[in-house]
């Protein structure tokens, strides 16, 4: 049974190099891990609006600055301890931070507002405020 509903059929797997253990595709990642799932969708949102700014290079290419800044790996991964990667709220902060700087930049000077749009950007058939 799946938290947040979600379900992946398996693309492809394989076994580590060492002969380790099956490893399931990132799909599956994000159907295990709900955090580093919004944290994904986030930034597959933030990075489809940068996308469509037209007109100010200056500003588009700040604004993937921000999106790249906020696609570190160590918000997104598990670690070996509990206390690293995404389970480190300060690591996903970080990355959080640095999407929200990239979806203000999407907007118009002075229009930004917080909490106004509606959205599913986490695919799971809900829309979430934003």
């Amino acid at each position: 049974n799946c938290i947040n509903d979600k379900l992946y059929f398996p693309t492809s797997t394989y076994k580590a190099i060492d002969g380790g253990t099956e490893i399931q595709s990132y799909r599956h990642f994000l159907v295990d891990y709900i955090d580093a799932n919004y944290l994904y969708s986030k930034m597959i949102y933030v990075n489809l609006l940068c996308t469509q700014i037209r007109g100010d290079k200056y500003k588009k290419k700040t604004a993937k600055e921000y999106i790249w800044r906020g696609q570190n790996i160590y918000g997104y991964i598990p670690s070996e301890n509990q206390d690293g990667g995404i389970f480190n709220m300060n690591n996903r902060n970080e990355c959080y931070s640095a999407l929200m700087e990239a979806e203000k930049m999407t907007r118009e000077r002075g229009v930004f507002r917080s909490g106004i749009n509606v959205i599913d950007f986490d695919f799971d058939g809900k829309n979430e405020k934003m």
